[in-house]
């Protein structure tokens, strides 16, 4: 009897990437590899998630810590904090806690999307 599928895919992975795909053959009781991957491949919708927000913040974080550096830096040379040093730690403290917020708002929301599409 001829084969109902001629085309051949070869993939390569890490050790750790096939034990992961092992690990959920075993969940879902699957024992072939193949029927396993053709499965997930053409049963589940793809997820696309834009990152390009997470670059954008941590570009901004990054710049916050450099911020910050810059004040302790003339703290310590100082050996004292002026008002104004205080508020602008403050403002950098500020916008750096927004920051985080907006990231791990982001990181829930492509939670949601990976919950979803199982």
């Amino acid at each position: 009897m001829a084969r109902y599928r001629n085309i051949r895919l070869n993939v390569n992975l890490t050790e750790e990437e096939k034990q992961a795909i092992q690990g959920k053959m075993k969940i879902m009781r699957m024992t072939n590899m193949g029927e396993f991957v053709r499965l997930a491949l053409t049963v589940t919708q793809p997820v696309n998630i834009e990152t390009s927000g997470l670059l954008k913040l941590s570009y901004e974080i990054n710049r916050l810590g450099n911020n910050f550096n810059q004040i302790a830096k003339k703290v310590n040379t100082n050996n004292a904090a002026t008002e104004e040093d205080i508020k602008a730690c403050r403002r950098v403290l500020d916008k750096a806690e927004a920051a985080l917020s907006s990231f791990f708002d982001l990181a829930k929301e492509i939670d949601k999307i990976r919950q979803g599409s199982k």
